[in-house]
């Protein structure tokens, strides 16, 4: 399908030249663009915020203390299984962040640090 380019104003003219199912049609196809691009934009914040967690503070303060005690061989059985549950909770993170930084990266989402702040910087 051939592309053509309107600014606004030549937009709004040939919407004006549509006739009534043309126009209701039109609107239909709007309203379905602008829930999926909602969609879109969604969805990218939902992986940002998946790229961008992190474990509680509390969280990792009792990680390093259960590591702390494991390196010196003074853990018990329920907190070996407590630092356990720890491990787990951050490599499934850890694989929630790289699966949402590749799908970024498919899309073409720029997620190096100076370009980030630049767009936080322009908003």
């Amino acid at each position: 399908m051939p592309t053509v380019e309107l600014d606004l104003k030549q937009l709004v003219r040939a919407v004006h030249q549509l006739n009534a199912p043309e126009f209701k049609q039109f609107l239909q196809e709007l309203s379905d663009l602008s829930r999926l691009q909602w969609a879109r934009d969604r969805d990218e914040k939902a992986l940002r915020a998946a790229v961008n967690a992190r474990l509680p503070a509390r969280k990792q303060r009792r990680l390093k203390a259960l590591l702390d005690k494991g390196n010196a061989g003074t853990l018990t059985r329920d907190e070996d299984e407590e630092l356990k549950a720890l491990i787990d909770e951050v490599e499934q993170g850890t694989l929630e962040k790289a699966e949402a930084m590749d799908e970024l990266l498919q899309r073409g989402v720029d997620l190096r640090p100076e370009t980030v702040l630049e767009r936080c910087n322009q908003r």
